[in-house]
């Protein structure tokens, strides 16, 4: 991509956050499924805090950019990545609750457990926390609990994603990537170490900002897939196209399977 054509897109790109981020604003406070409908508050809600967050993180970014720190910003873009998928996994895989809820489940009995050997805590009520956290085993749980499975339940799209979400992961964690962003190469001192104020710039802006767009509209589509009048549902498409992906990206057949316990046979000859 040449320098023009990136600086066109970046533009056409920041002119999607913003639509965007005006779509989300301009969503009711209140959202209803509808009689007759087989989604259940506890997921329209789990979807629209994920869709919501979604976008404030979104926000966020846009605010550390202007102020020049897009390394700091990374872990941010990440979240709207997350957040964004894991909303329309929510909205497409029926066992997504189930797998969300028994997650939250392990987390609190982990927590409690560590609670339990620093002695943090009153005892008993950290004990009847352990005790509450009962899991029903779900098809949902591996990708409730692993990103990477999440993202394949939606491949091709889905491995190409998790690889973009490997590389922020690099930007977020203490690592080498870390390191090389502060460090001046240019001395001709050898046993000096000169470190940057600001860090380098760590990715293309045009490469951040599309993986931002993405993760919120995929949210807000989400959203809006669940409320019963789909008011953003043109829009939302329009922009879809615009950024060359699927508004709603499909589950890969393994979901599927996954869920009715088994696997294909391939034919006999």
């Amino acid at each position: 991509m040449s320098e023009s054509v990136e600086g066109d897109r970046v533009e056409e790109l920041w002119g999607v956050l913003d639509e965007l981020l005006v779509i989300w604003d301009g969503r009711p406070v209140q959202t209803s499924v509808g009689r007759g409908s087989r989604v259940t508050p506890a997921r329209l809600a789990v979807v629209l805090a994920f869709a919501s967050h979604t976008h404030r993180l979104a926000r966020a970014v846009v605010h550390l950019h202007e102020a020049g720190m897009e390394l700091e910003a990374m872990p941010l873009v990440r979240g709207v990545l997350e957040h964004g998928l894991t909303a329309q996994w929510m909205v497409n895989n029926e066992e997504a609750l189930a797998g969300f809820v028994n997650e939250q489940q392990r987390q609190r009995r982990n927590t409690g457990q560590v609670m339990l050997r620093l002695g943090w805590g009153d005892t008993d009520e950290v004990a009847a926390i352990i005790a509450k956290s009962v899991m029903v085993p779900s098809t949902g749980d591996g990708p409730a609990r692993v990103f990477q499975q999440l993202c394949e339940d939606f491949d091709p799209l889905g491995s190409e994603l998790y690889a973009a979400y490997r590389v922020l992961s690099s930007l977020t964690h203490p690592g080498n990537h870390i390191v090389d962003s502060y460090l001046d190469l240019g001395s001709d001192d050898s046993n000096a170490i000169t470190i940057r104020v600001a860090p380098h710039e760590p990715l293309a802006t045009v490469t951040w900002l599309w993986t931002l767009c993405a993760g919120c509209m995929w949210a807000s589509r989400a959203a809006d897939m669940l409320d019963r009048n789909r008011p953003y549902r043109q829009p939302l498409r329009r922009i879809a196209k615009a950024l060359r992906v699927p508004g709603t990206p499909d589950l890969h057949e393994r979901t599927w399977l996954r869920r009715q316990g088994g696997t294909r046979k391939g034919k006999s000859s």
